[in-house]
């Protein structure tokens, strides 16, 4: 594995404001340093070694407005992030801007005949307050419209417009999609957009899926393609937990989801969107690096999450690119052909990869890495929310790892003893030895087992 940075998010920073930050990248491990390197050179504060993929810090506000490049130290390896942050000045307010209620008042008042009761309280001076009032609310207004004209400082729709103007759309959180296990009466019709739901606490609206097409319960059982109703992270469900009718069709008897549903993804955040726009617009192409084919692979659809890259994976001249979907499961047919077809289509197309390239697009693998370890907890701490804590940030570790990382055992062991809360860790293993677990290039970890105990 090499020290890699790949991105910082948000990019930009205000002129004395303090700003935290979230590296990514591969191999990171503490110590770590972070320095800011541009118009002033600074150390990053707060450096937090979150995982060996992941690294938080503050961006001190005493930077000078201008460019930066985010350089991580690491034992004797040194990598750098061109541009990795945007420290920016608050829009000067424009004179004719800058007048308040009083000023405004004042100057009108002066224009007045001498014989004018302009004392406040008289019919003069409200007439005039109302007017003066909405001229000094709408120079604020007029003043904010700076904001939406520049990338590092807009928000929302107007941010959509300026990455629009460099081929760039927000991804849309994406529904999720599984299949449903049913069994019933035979010839019993289950039309498309019949609804399912999870189980749920009562008094919790279950997540609902509906059937993508007609289907027909034929020897007892019945197995449609479902979607769910509302896209997001949240209709990512787990096995055996769709197993309501929310649509009671009689003669169905049992109902029941054997596999998780996967794919659903959440919308894209301005600081997210933000990122990619100034570096499309910050960094050029390179011929065709590992990095050209990440954000092609990106490019080609909204559902494309984690990205591989394999050179000569395959021999003198070959490019194999692994992808996977934005909740870090298998990347379907559709979706494999519609990245190929955008990197380097089998005929016809306009492709991207240089001329000769032999590029292959293929679906990761997932490995699934299992974790035991026991602990105690820091007196104060209840045991049970610490091993709670811990599963949660194993967990989070693995599908943070990008295609075709190690999974080092010192790094799960750091991850352990950072939760807040764990006093001592003990008979720790990871798949069941005190070793590195090798990821192919092929392959993404996984968690799998995760057994935290008490000591």
């Amino acid at each position: 594995m090499v020290l890699t940075v790949d991105n910082s998010i948000p990019i930009t920073a205000r002129l004395g404001e303090d700003t935290s930050i979230t590296i990514t990248g591969t191999d990171f491990s503490s110590p770590a340093t972070v320095e800011i390197v541009g118009v002033d050179t600074i150390d990053a504060l707060n450096i937090n070694v979150v995982s060996n993929t992941q690294i938080t810090c503050i961006i001190p506000g005493t930077l000078s407005a201008g460019d930066y490049d985010i350089k991580i130290t690491i034992g004797i390896n040194i990598v750098t992030l061109t541009n990795g942050v945007i420290v920016i000045v608050a829009f000067p307010v424009p004179p004719f801007l800058a007048d308040t209620f009083n000023a405004i008042m004042a100057r009108i008042m002066q224009r007045l005949p001498d014989n004018y009761d302009t004392r406040e309280g008289s019919t003069t001076w409200d007439i005039i307050a109302g007017v003066a009032l909405e001229i000094a609310n709408e120079y604020v207004n007029i003043n904010s419209i700076l904001d939406l004209g520049f990338v590092v400082t807009t928000n929302g729709a107007y941010l959509d417009y300026h990455a629009a103007e460099v081929g760039i759309t927000r991804l849309n959180a994406v529904k999720s999609k599984g299949i449903i296990n049913l069994t019933g009466t035979n010839g019993i019709l289950i039309p498309v957009g019949t609804k399912f739901g999870n189980e749920v606490q009562i008094g919790v609206d279950p997540i609902e899926f509906e059937t993508d097409s007609d289907v027909t319960i034929s020897g007892g059982v019945a197995t449609p393609a479902i979607t769910a109703v509302v896209a997001g992270t949240d209709s990512n469900v787990i096995a055996s937990t769709i197993i309501r009718q929310i649509t009671i069709i009689s003669g169905i008897v049992t109902v029941n989801n054997d596999a998780a549903t996967t794919g659903g993804a959440d919308a894209e955040i301005d600081d997210e969107l933000k990122a990619r726009v100034l570096r499309r617009v910050r960094q050029t192409s390179h011929g065709g690096n590992i990095g050209d084919y990440i954000l092609w692979a990106q490019q080609a659809s909204e559902d494309v999450g984690k990205v591989g890259i394999d050179p000569l994976g395959s021999g003198a001249g070959t490019v194999d690119v692994y992808i996977l979907q934005r909740d870090n499961t298998i990347a379907p047919a559709g979706l494999i052909l519609t990245v190929q077809n955008y990197i380097k289509p089998a005929t016809g197309d306009i492709e991207r990869a240089p001329i000769g390239a032999d590029v292959t697009v293929a679906s990761a693998t997932l490995d699934t890495v299992n974790v035991n370890v026991d602990i105690s907890a820091l007196p104060g701490f209840t045991i049970a929310d610490v091993i709670l804590d811990v599963v949660a940030a194993i967990e989070k570790f693995l599908e943070d790892l990008p295609i075709g990382d190690d999974v080092l055992f010192y790094e799960v062991a750091s991850t352990i003893q950072n939760v807040i809360g764990v006093n001592t860790m003990n008979t720790f293993t990871v798949d069941g030895g005190a070793v590195d677990v090798v990821i192919a290039a092929t392959d993404k970890a996984m968690p799998g087992t995760i057994t935290v105990v008490e000591v």
